[in-house]
């Protein structure tokens, strides 16, 4: 049990899990109250994110024939108009190229115009920022893992959709995914073109064993099969459906009529565990574009004859990892009056105006099952235990041994680098502030994979989320869309870095589970750099958290 006086300081509607939780990540109270007390400081309502839809730029370009110096006032207008509001409550985000703008909050979406025609999306700006550091070009195939809902694969596959791109999506809740559809074939109309606009395809499959071979096997043997309206043929449909209600879910959700039901007391069905045995054995389809089908069939045509699951790989892979959402400003109560207003409405919040409050998502926060705080020397260990198949002799695993998210989170993130092309980049995310999900799940991958590679092999090289290497391709297949072309990409990274240790999280974390001061000092010195990762803080950029790291497979004769 934690003492009384380390859960009083807390917020109060902090369970005594979820402090524990901030505890061993090593997030003190102050980042919790900082936020309330800005949150009532700033004098202004909270304010959302969106971004336009590329259509909607083409169309401003070409119809207003809108020189590209004056885009920027042309499309803040476009969004005002939109929600009938003046211009200047509509903000541009100088520190994203994604078209991206920021409204007033209790402006409702589903009723606004240009929302319904698919060409104005909600987005938070850090998640965005996730894709930019990921920095898909034309042509790529792009794997975004744990997918749902779905706005960054959309936005990926806005980006590769030229050129003989795909973007592949894939999670482990099929009800998930059903509402991933529904984004992902919103998004698909505003291209004007159906279900044949985007390359995208969407498979339900465990993460931690997904193979793009044994799914772009799983499509209809068929290729001339009719889609149906949600993007799958009827054989597709059928294996789906049995999966689902294998799954526990409804025979209405399965049949893809409608959104999953809930139980009695508002919770989503827990996700049924993934079967074990060959990947192919439950992954399914849930939607893939006539687009996708051909470029998936494609490239298994051309790979070689082998039982190997993994000679399809990706260019880009974005592990957006399941994680316990403590730093989402959706899904966090910071203050007792806060949590007051919200238990008030709880009889209604789930079917209000204003959809599902923080204090009914924070009854179901996702700690699974994080350890109590260890003891006063537990820190100072340097155990070889957690998880199988590597060792290290400096870098402390215990906590890894201790949880199963940790566990989850790196077998996401070394499944994910797995079917990543050497050359490739990977950006791995979490919106929590917790260290052990974040720099430390980092160190714990690049020990088990470059210390345990074979003479030869790819290395794992961390680098800064907004620094790109690589000069631009003559190739127009590598081009670079320009609602991902940064105009200043090291001032933003500059700023990240300025912010590196705020509340000192990464250097009481990373000389928690070190060996020794040296190494601790060696690594804090890498942190300064961006090298093991950035911190988007709520204070900072106005967003929710979002932690990201990126991830280059280097050929041996790079390193």
């Amino acid at each position: 049990m934690l003492r009384d006086e380390a859960c009083a300081s807390y917020p109060a509607t902090f369970s005594e899990a979820l402090v524990a939780h901030c505890i061993n990540g090593f997030v003190p109270p102050q980042v919790f109250r900082d936020i309330a007390q800005a949150a009532h400081a700033a004098g202004r309502q909270p304010r959302r994110f969106v971004r336009l839809h590329p259509q909607a730029v083409s169309r401003a370009m070409q119809e207003a024939r809108v020189p590209r110096d004056a885009l920027t006032g042309h499309l803040q207008r476009l969004v005002a108009d939109s929600f009938r509001i003046a211009a200047d409550a509509v903000e541009p985000l100088a520190w994203l190229p994604c078209y991206a703008f920021s409204v007033v909050q209790s402006l409702p979406l589903h009723t606004n115009p240009l929302y319904q025609q698919g060409l104005l999306i909600g987005m938070d700006a850090a998640s965005m920022a996730a894709v930019v550091a990921l920095r898909p070009a034309q042509g790529d195939c792009c794997l975004d893992m744990c997918c749902a809902p779905a706005m960054k694969l959309s936005l990926i596959a806005d980006a590769v959709t030229s050129g003989g791109g795909v973007a592949v999506g894939v999670d482990v809740s099929i009800d998930r995914l059903f509402a991933a559809r529904t984004v992902v074939q919103r998004h698909q109309q505003a291209w004007g073109g159906g279900r044949a606009a985007c390359a995208v395809a969407l498979f339900a499959a465990d993460g931690r064993r997904f193979a793009l071979r044994a799914a772009a096997a799983r499509l209809d043997p068929c290729e001339a099969a009719p889609l149906g309206a949600k993007g799958v043929t009827t054989w597709e449909g059928r294996a789906l459906r049995r999966a689902h209600l294998r799954a526990g879910g409804t025979a209405e959700a399965a049949a893809g009529l409608g959104a999953p039901k809930r139980s009695r007391d508002g919770a989503e069905p827990a996700p049924a565990a993934p079967q074990q045995g060959d990947a192919a054995c439950w992954t399914n389809v849930v939607y893939a574009s006539a687009a996708a089908r051909a470029q998936l069939r494609g490239a298994l045509a051309a790979s070689p004859s082998s039982d190997a699951a993994d000679y399809l790989l990706f260019d880009r892979v974005l592990v957006d990892a399941e994680c316990s959402h403590d730093g989402s400003l959706s899904h966090v109560s910071f203050t007792d009056a806060h949590a007051a207003s919200e238990g008030a409405g709880e009889s209604t919040s789930r079917t209000d105006s204003k959809g599902i409050r923080n204090a009914h998502r924070m009854a179901r926060i996702n700690l699974h099952g994080d350890p109590a705080p260890p003891a006063a020397d537990a820190c100072q260990q340097v155990g070889t235990a957690g998880g199988e198949g590597w060792e290290s002799t400096w870098l402390d695993r215990s906590f890894l041994a201790l949880s199963p998210l940790a566990q989850l989170q790196l077998a996401l993130l070394c499944r994910g680098y797995d079917t990543l092309k050497v050359g490739g980049t990977l950006v791995y995310s979490t919106c929590s502030f917790s260290f052990r999900q974040n720099e430390y799940i980092l160190l714990c991958f690049l020990e088990k994979v470059n210390g345990g590679r074979r003479e030869g092999a790819a290395r794992a090289t961390a680098c800064p989320a907004f620094v790109y290497p690589l000069p631009p391709s003559d190739d127009p297949k590598d081009e670079v869309k320009p609602f991902l072309q940064h105009a200043s990409p090291e001032a933003l990274q500059a700023r990240l870095n300025r912010h590196w240790n705020d509340y000192s999280i990464l250097e009481k974390g990373l000389r928690a589970v070190t060996d020794s001061s040296e190494r601790a000092e060696a690594l804090l010195a890498d942190a300064q750099k961006g090298l093991l990762g950035s911190r988007f803080w709520p204070l900072e950029f106005g967003t929710s958290f979002q932690y990201i790291a990126k991830i280059r497979k280097v050929a041996e004769e790079s390193v």
